[in-house]
């Protein structure tokens, strides 16, 4: 029963960190919508959040192919600090 618990401890942490990612990409366009009532520059930040997230995971995919998967989580983790 241990490792129910500690996969459900993960879950719950992988979950919580994810809905505080997408309030956070939410909040930032309309904090900018709010402040200087341009929709375009709202759009344009929610727009340009998105763009490491491209451009890592295809960077991390391709390594994922070609080195251990390991070692690339654990540079990962340590690089998102």
């Amino acid at each position: 029963m241990k490792y129910h618990t500690n996969f459900t401890y993960l879950w719950t942490s992988f979950l919580v960190s994810s809905i505080g990612d997408w309030l956070y990409r939410l909040a930032l366009p309309i904090i900018i919508l709010q402040r200087t009532g341009s929709a375009y520059h709202a759009a344009t930040v929610f727009g340009v959040s998105f763009i490491p997230w491209v451009l890592f995971s295809l960077i991390g995919g391709s390594l994922a192919d070609n080195y251990p998967k390991k070692k690339i989580l654990i540079l990962g983790n340590i690089s998102a600090v």
